[in-house]
């Protein structure tokens, strides 16, 4: 049986900045969802991105900071298939 990442899920304040990121520096395609808030970044070869919007009520709880600092209590999800 084949195991693999599929996609890795990153939570976010700024889904249209991030879609441009990684479509920029990556090449990554976007693809909507039926899910709001909700944008695959796909890749040509390897592994995707699922772009979700932090909800505004969630927003309000992350400290934003310029320059961006690191966070312990960042939201990463891996999605395998197996």
């Amino acid at each position: 049986m084949r195991r693999r990442l599929t996609h890795a899920f990153i939570f976010t304040v700024d889904l249209e900045a991030m879609i441009r990121f990684y479509a920029d520096a990556f090449g990554l395609e976007r693809e909507d969802s039926v899910d709001a808030g909700v944008v695959m970044m796909r890749a040509e070869d390897g592994a995707d991105l699922a772009l979700h919007q932090v909800p505004p009520h969630i927003m309000e709880l992350i400290p934003m900071k310029r320059p961006a600092q690191w966070r312990d209590e960042s939201a990463l999800k891996l999605c395998f298939e197996v």
